[in-house]
């Protein structure tokens, strides 16, 4: 923790010390992003809020902060030639809209910039994308 000189002297003539204030950089933010838009930063995890059935995909993509893929052939969620490379593919068979684990959402250590899902028309807000902060 840094310190910086407070406004008041002490009797003794010295300055108080007060504890500096830390940036908002230094704490760790989320979004819930769009479908297949690409997002100015890379996840430190991701949160499926809604598991679906069908397919979550996850990947790195290169391309313009906020321009959506388009979607590739049936079956495929991204297009491969925007991504650099494909993160993550998470299945989730049978009921439609449960509401994940033990109706907690899921948690996935990845890093990713961009997501879709196939087997279902994912929304925004199906997942969150979490990132780190630091000073």
């Amino acid at each position: 923790m840094s310190y910086v000189s407070g406004s008041t002297p002490t009797p003794s003539g010295y300055d108080t010390q007060v504890p500096k204030p830390l940036p908002a950089s230094a704490f760790g933010s989320a979004d819930a992003p769009a479908v297949r838009t690409i997002q100015s930063n890379t996840s430190y995890q991701v949160i499926i809020n809604g598991m679906k059935s069908g397919s979550y995909h996850f990947a790195i993509a290169s391309g313009s902060v906020g321009v959506t893929i388009a979607a590739a052939e049936e079956g495929q969620a991204l297009n491969s030639t925007t991504c650099i490379s494909n993160v993550s593919t998470i299945t989730f068979p049978g009921g439609s809209g449960s509401a994940g684990y033990n109706g907690s959402p899921l948690t996935i250590p990845i890093n990713a910039n961009v997501w879709s899902g196939s087997g279902f028309a994912g929304a925004q807000g199906d997942v969150t994308f979490v990132y780190k902060g630091g000073l």
